[in-house]
């Protein structure tokens, strides 16, 4: 049975090894690859980005991963670290333009879940995936980026739109999560009145 890190070791992995391509070409969302499917062609798992990698690296900090599988996940790290360092220039410009896709994703969902509040959790929690990309690639921009003002003036929206509630995640990735920096995901969105 799969273990349900196995995703983020995978994109990490494949960082290791792509990341360097990924970041001198033109696409932002670079397919990664993963094992064979039934019919003997590679199955997409999913798109390597700035964003999506700090994702799994940051959900990898509450896996309780075998020792042999940490030391690789950290060898794969170490490698991603360097290619990164080697090619900030072009770390950064992709790190910017996510930002201002993800900005634009996470502007929609906030304004569907302010215009009609969710009827369950389950839809503030996936809709604030986006929120939480946009915090990972944040410390990737230059701070004097103006999507960054647009990005406080949303949050401002959504606090005013809810409470500080329980983690809205699966309660095995709390740890990687801190409720000071990441406090979107320990909220919830007001509820409508339910019609009587």
């Amino acid at each position: 049975m799969a273990a349900w890190w196995d995703q983020d070791l995978l994109v990490v992995r494949a960082a290791a090894y792509e990341l360097k391509e990924y970041l001198l070409g033109r696409t932002l969302y670079w397919p990664l690859y993963g094992a064979k499917a039934h019919d003997g062609l590679p199955s997409r798992i999913q798109r390597l980005t700035p964003g999506t990698l700090m994702y799994s690296q940051r959900r990898l900090l509450a896996a309780p991963l075998p020792a042999a599988e940490q030391a690789q996940a950290d060898a794969w790290n170490e490698t991603v670290a360097a290619t990164r360092e080697a090619w900030k220039s072009h770390w950064i410009q992709k790190s910017t333009q996510e930002f201002a896709a993800r900005l634009r994703l996470w502007q929609a969902e906030l304004q569907e879940l302010l215009a009609e509040p969710p009827r369950s959790p389950q839809t503030y929690a996936f809709a604030v995936q986006w929120r939480c990309l946009l915090d990972l690639l944040a410390d990737e921009i230059p701070a004097d980026t103006p999507n960054l003002t647009v990005l406080t003036g949303l949050d401002h929206r959504l606090r005013l739109a809810g409470q500080p509630g329980s983690f809205v995640w699966a309660a095995v990735l709390q740890p990687a999560f801190d409720p000071q920096r990441f406090w979107y995901l320990y909220f919830q969105v007001h509820q409508a009145a339910t019609p009587s």
